[in-house]
């Protein structure tokens, strides 16, 4: 099996766990992941600054898996968007602007795909939490 027919799967495990709401021994993925793949893959996210008069917003980019896709010009696109339309709102388009160039220069958001899923297990659990304050049985 190939590189990329192993990162498919991985990534529709990490589908059904994430869309799933399923609850899982977070250990035991990592180590499955870390040996399927021989080695712990990274995932990339940019980002790009909009703006226009008061409306500032950051908006991410899908994920890229390092070494798998072309990531560059990825990065390039977003901070090109950013350069032209970032500037424009006040007082946060200067600011997030700058802040959002810096990432994108460094390479992106960088994160492991079991930090990822780690992500997404404190997220579950905070909305489950919050669904008992509201609704309490």
């Amino acid at each position: 099996m190939n590189a990329v027919g192993a990162l498919t799967i991985l990534f529709l495990i990490f589908s059904v766990i994430s869309y799933s709401g399923g609850k899982y021994n977070n250990a035991l993925i990592h180590l499955e992941i870390a040996a399927f793949l021989g080695v712990i893959s990274i995932v990339v996210r940019f980002q790009a600054c909009l703006s226009f008069i008061i409306f500032t917003n950051r908006s991410p980019s899908m994920f890229f898996i390092k070494g798998q896709d072309s990531i560059l010009p990825a990065g390039l696109v977003y901070t090109f968007v950013t350069l032209l339309l970032g500037w424009w709102g006040i007082p946060w388009g200067p600011i997030y602007t700058v802040q959002t160039i810096y990432i994108n220069l460094r390479g992106g958001h960088k994160q492991t795909i079991g930090d990822l899923i780690n992500n997404i297990e404190k997220t579950s659990v905070a909305e489950d939490k919050q669904k008992d304050a509201i609704h309490p049985t």
